[in-house]
């Protein structure tokens, strides 16, 4: 079968289909004449070549991506759990491809080949196992194939920058891509269990999940604040506990599952009385919505402790956060600020760079709307009285896009659109709901949803229940 997408490279592929819901998906990438590949009982494989091209060229690359958008429409297959694999010409599409779509895999796979040490540096989180040929001489990329380095080197480049999950082995035997216990070791590989940690500055981490949800922690003196929690499936506390020796807080900026879904390891639990009361319906909507994301641990939601506009949570020592009341997104989004440190955690109560969401039916959008922009007003009055302040959202990666897709891209610096949240956008934010409300500005519509858009402001308007 052939493909030929935006990027106008075309390629050829085979597919291997397995019977089963929510399969996972091996995809190869192989050279002109090398023999297919068998993924793995209760697996959809397929092995996809670029007759003419290069698998390192970028135009390949974004083919392939492609490719794995139509794959998934038409399988019935788990995009939490996609394996990239190849063997030498193969394994420099692996490295390439890597670099360029950094999360987009589960884990991967390059026996032999050689990549480029400084691209593949956008690779955090990912579990690679790599192999090299034990004849071949670790050069420095200056002296490699094309300048660049063997699977040695891009393993060294790889823990260097603080990645904990790269295997690297010789190659002496029989195909790795084949080998059982390489394809096991894939299988036990999860999107859902991969959180990527980063220090903002000393004091401040930030961490985010395979649903692009934000999590930070804040030190203070005394204590750390934890500000949402995510829902990566791992082990919250364990990890929180490798960053500071300090008792935790738990901030919870609003009632979404992908901003509690770590709470029960965590007290004492802060949350706005509104969206507290709400936890139970909004537990039940995020089971049918996002399964991924979903805990069946659920008696943290009797613990939250209630906070209010004014309120403050002490970290001891003259830190502390101030709660402000942001509804919208929810009854009780609130945004947490430490004038002190010049920090402001804003949930999804502003959005996270290019829009926010609002819920209700058709008829209700005026008085959602005005709502809002009420309530973005007091918002405005009071963090102009404030010092300047870094503003930091639910979803960090959308100062960029809320396109999946695009999101890979920025992760290796592939797309120039940038909107971080400030003050300015809450500015905008309000200009747009007086539009709204004026009949200026026209939305762009879809089967659930009216989009508006203003200035560096965009609300989402869905047609439905919060």
């Amino acid at each position: 079968m052939e493909y030929s997408g935006e990027s106008g490279v075309s390629l050829r592929f085979s597919l291997q289909k397995a019977q089963g819901a929510r399969l996972p998906l091996f995809l190869f990438l192989l050279a002109d004449g090398q023999a297919d590949i068998c993924a793995p009982q209760h697996a959809h494989g397929v092995c996809v070549r670029a007759p003419g091209a290069r698998l390192t060229d970028t135009a390949v690359c974004h083919a392939v991506r492609g490719l794995l958008d139509q794959l998934y429409e038409e399988l019935d297959a788990d995009d939490m759990r996609l394996y990239l694999l190849g063997a030498d010409e193969g394994a420099d599409g692996v490295w390439a491809l890597l670099s360029m779509y950094p999360r987009l895999f589960a884990a991967a796979v390059a026996a032999g080949g050689w990549g480029d040490p400084y691209a593949v540096r956008t690779v955090r989180v990912t579990p690679i196992w790599s192999f090299f040929h034990p004849g071949d001489q670790p050069l420095t990329p200056q002296g490699g194939p094309r300048g660049l380095a063997d699977g040695r080197l891009m393993a060294l480049s790889l823990r260097g920058q603080g990645h904990e999950q790269v295997r690297c082995d010789a190659w002496t035997e029989g195909d790795p891509l084949s080998r059982a216990d390489v394809q096991a070791w894939l299988l036990a590989q999860d999107r859902r269990r991969q959180l990527e940690i980063n220090c903002i500055r000393p004091g401040l981490w930030h961490m985010e999940d395979f649903f692009r949800a934000s999590c930070y922690l804040v030190e203070g003196p005394d204590s750390a604040l934890l500000i949402d929690s995510g829902m990566a499936q791992v082990d919250l506390p364990a990890v929180v506990s490798r960053l500071t020796r300090l008792p935790v807080k738990l901030a919870l900026t609003h009632a979404h599952g992908d901003h509690y879904g770590n709470a029960e390891g965590f007290d004492p639990i802060y949350m706005h009385p509104l969206d507290i009361e709400s936890l139970p319906y909004q537990i039940e909507r995020f089971k049918r919505f996002h399964p991924d994301g979903a805990s069946e641990r659920l008696d943290w939601i009797h613990r939250p402790l209630p906070v209010r506009d004014g309120d403050r949570i002490d970290l001891g020592g003259g830190v502390s956060f101030e709660v402000l009341e942001l509804p919208g997104h929810t009854p009780g989004s609130v945004v947490f600020a430490c004038e002190s440190l010049g920090l402001m955690f804003t949930g999804d109560a502003m959005g996270s760079g290019e829009i926010v969401l609002l819920y209700g039916a058709r008829e209700a959008l005026e008085a959602v709307v005005s709502d809002y922009r009420l309530h973005l007003r007091r918002f405005i009055e009071r963090v102009e009285g404030m010092r300047e302040m870094t503003f930091f959202g639910g979803h960090r990666m959308q100062d960029a896009s809320c396109a999946l897709s695009e999101q890979e891209r920025i992760l290796s610096g592939g797309v120039s659109y940038y909107n971080p949240l400030c003050l300015q956008v809450a500015r905008d934010m309000e200009a747009l709901c007086g539009e709204i409300l004026a009949g200026r500005c026209l939305p762009e519509e879809s089967e659930n949803a009216l989009t508006f858009k203003y200035r560096r402001a965009g609300i989402v308007y869905r047609l439905g229940a919060l």
